[in-house]
């Protein structure tokens, strides 16, 4: 299984074509560093993907601090589009857009930027966004990693008891640990719930108002029908179903708060995350009861337990590769990712430890007779998983891979007889970070387009940054490809030199 997740991975990201994921800003109205002859009537922010607004998502404020924007903060015709309209009679001077919002993968994403009136901004006005406190991030990224838990032991427990164990959920002792995952599960998404607000700067009833909160309570609820149905001694065939369908319902509400819910093919990621966690859950829920149930004592179902179980976790083993290879493509896009931003370097983590329980697991089967050791590699083997859903939590909150790679670009060009230096600090998706520098260099302004997709050009602001060197301000690349940076240079001669440097966004 191993190698069959390491060859299809391997073929997808040959093959990739990155789908999107946070919402990044593609346009706005003002334009970045716009000089106003006189104040607009509002502001406008195209973003890559729909957004979800609070009332102050977006705020316009003066070089004091002062808010000038009024109303709340609403959808422009379309839902990847913000605007906030402004107070009328606004004087002369530089304004600063912040944002906050939340991307289609129900994650908060933020920015700024800045335009004059009567004149151009003031360079640098526009502060960064406020952070959510690494405390709160470590809170949320600690409830995401009990959530898991508790999926694994109750969904987990549900499923084996279908395909492996049909007594357990009329024994005390699973029943306890369907009971334990449960209860597990329920807390940690009212944690969740309640701390996804001050990291979007919302209210308990905003979020409840978009997909986050609303599939929060749906999991609540679902659990709650789960544990209804369950609860009888014996559960009638019916009960059984209705919590089965249950169950399914939450594992599809965890693949709703994610990365899969981003991208044109949201839809079938979604789907394969849900398999994904069921396969999961399976796996990891069946080797607790293994371990702490049916190898603690000696039992005369075990033989059959056993190679029950052996052939349900082949199918997840399977499941596992096949729609993790492709959740890795989604999110990493390219193979240099994987060794080049934090998000790879955890996946290849995590794909270590599945080796590892698939060795334990290997192990495992070879001792089918002797109880004690077996039960030692199963207990190996459900380790490595609990390391798995802890890096898996931290994967889901991190930013993907395929949205942080972008090694730095470097070129020289000629401008008449003067060398110049064009530099691009990170050439991932988002802000560019662009420099140009060249000896007796007085002026550069450029544009920044893609060709391929009709994007552009956009406008690119530069401001001095020392003798003959000029940084941008305000360039953004919101879609991956082979982007072509015109620029208009002011040497020394009388002449203005054009050059069109193409370099490519990861």
């Amino acid at each position: 299984a191993a190698a069959v997740a390491v060859a299809v991975l391997a073929l997808l990201l040959a093959l990739a074509r990155p789908a999107g994921a946070h919402a990044l800003l593609v346009s706005s109205d003002p334009a970045y560093g716009a000089a106003l002859a006189s104040a607009p009537a509002r502001v406008t922010l195209r973003f890559s993907e729909a957004v979800h607004l609070s009332r102050d998502s977006v705020t316009v404020r003066d070089a004091a601090g002062t808010l000038v924007s009024q109303g709340a903060a609403a959808h422009a015709g379309r839902d990847d589009t913000a605007a906030v309209a402004l107070r009328g009679g606004l004087p002369h001077g530089t304004y600063i857009v912040t944002w906050r919002l939340v991307s289609a993968d129900t994650h908060p994403v933020g920015g700024s930027l800045e335009f004059g009136i009567g004149g151009p901004p003031d360079p640098g006005a526009a502060p960064a966004p406020p952070e959510p406190s690494a405390l709160l991030t470590y809170a949320a990224g600690l409830a995401h990693a009990a959530a898991l838990l508790g999926f694994a032991l109750f969904a987990g427990l549900v499923l084996f008891g279908w395909l492996v164990w049909p007594d357990a959920l009329v024994r005390r002792a699973p029943r306890q640990l369907l009971t334990i995952g449960g209860w597990l599960l329920a807390v940690a998404t009212v944690a969740q719930l309640l701390l996804q607000g001050p990291r979007t700067g919302e209210s308990l009833a905003g979020t409840l108002g978009y997909r986050y909160g609303q599939a929060a309570v749906a999991r609540l609820v679902l659990l709650a029908v789960a544990g209804w149905a369950l609860r009888a001694r014996t559960p009638s065939r019916a009960r059984r179903v209705l919590a089965g369908g249950a169950v399914t319902g939450a594992l599809f509400s965890e693949a709703l708060l994610g990365h899969a819910a981003a991208g044109g093919d949201a839809p079938f990621a979604v789907f394969a995350v849900t398999l994904h966690l069921a396969a999961m859950c399976l796996w990891t829920g069946g080797l607790t009861v293994l371990v702490l149930l049916v190898l603690a004592r000696p039992r005369p179902d075990a033989p059959l337990l056993l190679r029950r179980w052996s052939r349900a976790a082949a199918w997840a083993v399977g499941v596992l590769a096949v729609t993790g290879a492709y959740q890795a493509w989604r999110e990493v896009g390219a193979f240099p990712a994987l060794g080049g931003t934090p998000y790879g370097r955890l996946l290849l983590v995590k794909l270590g430890l599945f080796a590892a329980a698939l060795a334990a697991a290997g192990v495992a089967r070879r001792r089918l007779g002797a109880r004690t050791a077996l039960r030692r590699a199963a207990a190996v083997e459900l380790t490595a998983h609990l390391a798995v859903l802890a890096v898996t939590a931290t994967l889901t909150g991190s930013r993907p891979a395929r949205t942080d790679y972008g090694p730095p670009f470097r070129t020289t060009a000629a401008a008449g007889e003067t060398r110049v230096r064009v530099e691009v600090a990170a050439t991932r998706t988002g802000p560019q970070q662009i420099t140009v520098s060249a000896p007796g260099l007085a002026a550069v302004t450029g544009g920044l387009a893609l060709p391929g997709e009709h994007l552009g050009p956009f406008d690119v602001r530069f401001r001095p940054d020392g003798p003959g060197r000029f940084t941008s301000q305000g360039a953004a690349a919101p879609r991956p490809g082979t982007w072509r940076l015109r620029l208009s240079l002011t040497t020394g001669d009388p002449l203005v030199h054009v050059l069109t440097v193409p370099y490519r966004v990861h």
